[in-house]
């Protein structure tokens, strides 16, 4: 990812969050900076159940 780099970014952030006591479900993708389609509908439903 050009914009958030994966290294410098979510794999740092993930375990910070996570050891703040929070749940975490981390997905890595390949591709560029878009989220593909199948993981958007994925935080969609998760976020309509929450």
């Amino acid at each position: 990812d050009n914009v958030l780099p994966i290294d410098r970014c979510s794999r740092r952030i993930v375990p910070q969050v996570q050891r703040a006591g929070y749940n975490v479900l981390y997905r890595e993708f390949d591709g560029p900076h878009t989220v593909p389609p199948a993981i958007a509908r994925e935080a969609v439903d998760w976020y309509l159940q929450s």
